[in-house]
C-alpha cells in the first residue's frame, strides 16, 4: 500500500525460477507464467442496478442462486435493506420499520431472520415481503445469525443467545472481557467451526459454534472487516482489496484480488 501511495518500490518478489512471457503478433502480452508463484485470481466487477452509488454494501445473503438481501449504509450513516430476485436488480425494502440491520439468514426458501442494532430481531415467512419484529434478547448490537435447527444470534461483545420457538431466548455464552468488539463471524457450514474478526485486528477460532474461542496469532490486521467460508476455505477481507485465505482458520496467507478499493462484504 505504501509503495502504491508514494510511488516507490520497496517490496520485491521472492521467486527465483524464470518467468515466461507470451506475446501476439502486435507485441501485446497475452500470457505470463511464473512456476514458483501462486496463480493470479482476476476479479471482474458485475453490473447491478437499484443500489445508489453513495451506498456502501455491508452484508449480503442469498437463499438461492438469484434471490438475496443486501444491507447498505448511505453517506449520512443511515442503513437500508434491498432485495433481489435475479442477483442484478435490487429494490429497497421500506416496510420493516427498522433499517440498522447487520445480517439476514434463511431457514427455508421463504423464511428468514434479520438482526441489527439495539438487539433487533426480525422474521419473514414470505421471502422478505413482510417482516415481523420478534422479542429482543438484548439491547446490544447483534451482528450475526446461525441457524441449525435452533436459532442463534451473536452480539458484537461476544455474547450468544439461543431460541427454539423464535420467542423465548436463553443466553448461552457471556460477552468477552475488555473493550474489543467483534466485527464479523464466519461459520463453517455444515459444522461447528467459526472464525471471528475484531475491530482491534484480532482473529479468533472456535470449534463449537462460538461457545468458546481461542486467539490465532498468525495474522493481525486492523484493516479486516469481513470473514466467510467458501468451499471449505476461510476468507477474510478488508481495506485496499486485501483478501486472506485459510484452510484451518488459524494460518492465513495473502491472496491476490486485483482490487484496490475496500471489500465491504463476502458471501
Amino acid at each position: 500500500k505504501e509503495d502504491r501511495d508514494k510511488g516507490i518500490r520497496t517490496v520485491f518478489t521472492e521467486h527465483t525460477m524464470a518467468t515466461t512471457y507470451k506475446y501476439n503478433s502486435l507485441n501485446q502480452l497475452v500470457a505470463q507464467t511464473s512456476p514458483d508463484v501462486d496463480n493470479l485470481n482476476v476479479w471482474k466487477p458485475g453490473a447491478i442496478t437499484g443500489i445508489p452509488g453513495n451506498h456502501t454494501v455491508t452484508n449480503t445473503v442469498f437463499s438461492d442462486a438469484t434471490h438475496g438481501t443486501a444491507f447498505t449504509i448511505d453517506d449520512t450513516g443511515k442503513g437500508h435493506m434491498y432485495a433481489t430476485s435475479n442477483g442484478k436488480t435490487w429494490t429497497e425494502v421500506t416496510n420493516i420499520g427498522l433499517v440498522d440491520l447487520n445480517d439476514v439468514q434463511y431457514r427455508t426458501g421463504t423464511a428468514a431472520f434479520a438482526v441489527g442494532k439495539n438487539g433487533a430481531v426480525l422474521k419473514t415467512v414470505d421471502g422478505g415481503t413482510t417482516w415481523t419484529v420478534l422479542p429482543a434478547p438484548t439491547t446490544t448490537e447483534l451482528i450475526r445469525i446461525q441457524i441449525s435447527g435452533s436459532l442463534r444470534v451473536f452480539d458484537n461483545e461476544g455474547a450468544q443467545w439461543l431460541t427454539t420457538d423464535d420467542v423465548t431466548w436463553s443466553q448461552i455464552r457471556p460477552a468477552f472481557t475488555g473493550t474489543d468488539r467483534i466485527v464479523d463471524i464466519g461459520f463453517f457450514n455444515p459444522g461447528s467451526s467459526a472464525v471471528a474478526v475484531t475491530q482491534n485486528g484480532k482473529m479468533y477460532k472456535s470449534a463449537n459454534s462460538g461457545l468458546t474461542w481461542f486467539a490465532t496469532d498468525h495474522i493481525r490486521s486492523v484493516d479486516l472487516n469481513k470473514v466467510c467460508v467458501y468451499k471449505g476455505v476461510y476468507y477474510a477481507a478488508g481495506e485496499d482489496g486485501r483478501l486472506l485465505k485459510s484452510t484451518d482458520g488459524v494460518t492465513w496467507t495473502l491472496t491476490e484480488s486485483n482490487l484496490t478499493k475496500s471489500i465491504s462484504d463476502l458471501t
